[in-house]
């Protein structure tokens, strides 16, 4: 279909009802008579009032051929057809390179509408930051978070983020995909640099206009990608997705959206007990590169899983998930496996002693206390009524209670409101 479209003509009307022209607003108030003259009539010319001079917009009635009218239906249907040709020419054909075969790898659900996924993912990779401003904003949140938590494997990363810049550079140039990554890969790079952001408090903002980028939120944008690319329906919930959930909980927090924090934090310590990182795992005594790669494994493990109870414990408080004694898996410091990443693990080490009481006293103060397993356990509005109730009958039992003779009888009365108040307290 040739996309040389003749420019559409205006049909000229045979009669018009009602009036020629309307006045402009200027002249109706004023009530002068008006040229009708467009873009501004004479009255208006005349006292340089040119760009006040306005006419309303008003229906009128007018008569047309048949064949103008039939010319008009046609040249919008050609207009329909070829929006629709260009739509689906820009979703199927070979120039995006987006086939089936990489969109199952990418979205790894084959029950995936890949036409409404395949937008976010192209808006993703036509707003992709520098990648040295990349690297310099993950190295930002590994530097402040290396120390306690295992958010990021460096190497790991550098291989990500040279997998994601080749993925936009072969979409770009209208190239064979040949990236293998997936789609959490990809949330996980974008709330990284979303994060290094608000820890540098910077902002990029490449979509945004300048009054945007002054009143925007440090990596909002990013943000706001990795959060619609965070896919709950996945069949197997690894390592990663625990870790993007980790970070978009902890960009949450650091925007008061509490709700939202325990939310991604309730779905991290899910998916973690889920895989069973909260158990203990063998270590095979062979010295193959198979069961290396196991140890370097469950050591990753082992660090995630307590990187999750500390962050989870702390902040989402009460109640709290999951006590220190529902788990068996090594302590950060026993049975360490050397990874060469210079992790501290005896700062999580202290960070899980340090938050096992702190878990401990939150379910003292905020557990529920007086609920049992008994079917009949009293609750607070019975116990507040109960007591009461013990009040007035005390209250009515002093009452009646004969007065004594005593020649001193005024103390007497001193002493029995006395009396009274106590025993009600103690009572």
């Amino acid at each position: 279909m040739s996309h040389n479209i003749k420019q559409i003509q205006k049909p000229k009307p045979l009669k018009i009802y009602g009036r020629s022209h309307y006045a402009c607003t200027r002249c109706k108030l004023s009530k002068l008579k008006c040229s009708g003259e467009k873009p501004a009539c004479s009255n208006c010319k005349n006292i340089n009032k040119s760009d006040e001079c306005i006419y309303p917009s008003k229906d009128r009635k007018i008569v047309i051929m048949e064949s103008d009218l039939n010319k008009l239906h046609e040249k919008v249907q050609e207009l329909e057809n070829t929006i629709e040709v260009l739509q689906k020419h820009d979703i199927d054909t070979p120039n995006n390179n987006f086939n089936l075969k990489f969109c199952q790898f990418f979205f790894e659900n084959t029950f995936e509408n890949f036409e409404i996924q395949l937008y976010l993912l192209k808006k993703c990779l036509n707003n992709m930051p520098e990648k040295s401003y990349s690297l310099i904003l993950i190295e930002k949140v590994y530097c402040t978070y290396n120390q306690e938590f295992y958010l990021i494997d460096l190497n790991e990363v550098n291989q990500l983020v040279d997998k994601v810049y080749e993925l936009a550079h072969q979409f770009s140039n209208q190239l064979e995909i040949n990236i293998e990554i997936t789609q959490m890969s990809l949330c996980y790079f974008f709330i990284l640099i979303a994060f290094g952001e608000q820890l540098l408090n910077i902002s990029s903002n490449i979509t945004g206009s300048t009054e945007e980028l002054i009143n925007s939120y440090p990596g909002i944008e990013y943000y706001q990608y990795a959060e619609h690319l965070f896919r709950l329906t996945r069949r197997n919930n690894d390592m990663t997705f625990v870790q993007c959930a980790i970070l978009l909980g902890l960009y949450s927090a650091n925007l008061a959206r509490y709700t939202t924090v325990g939310n991604y934090f309730g779905v991290a310590a899910r998916s973690a007990v889920s895989q069973g990182y909260h158990r203990h795992r063998e270590h095979s005594s062979q010295c193959s590169s198979a069961s290396e790669q196991v140890k370097a494994t469950n050591e990753k493990i082992k660090r995630l899983w307590w990187t999750v109870f500390v962050i989870d414990t702390t902040w989402c408080t009460k109640t709290v998930h999951f006590q220190y004694t529902d788990t068996d898996v090594n302590l950060p410091c026993e049975n360490i496996y050397d990874l060469g990443d210079f992790f501290d693990l005896n700062t999580l080490e202290l960070n899980v002693h340090l938050t096992k009481y702190v878990a401990k006293f939150i379910r003292l103060i905020f557990g529920p206390n007086i609920r049992t397993f008994s079917i009949n356990y009293i609750n607070t509005d019975d116990f507040n009524q109960n007591q009461q109730l013990k009040n007035i009958k005390l209250g009515q039992f002093i009452i009646t209670i004969p007065p004594i003779n005593h020649p001193h009888n005024q103390t007497i009365i001193n002493i029995n409101p006395r009396f009274k108040s106590n025993h009600s307290s103690e009572l």
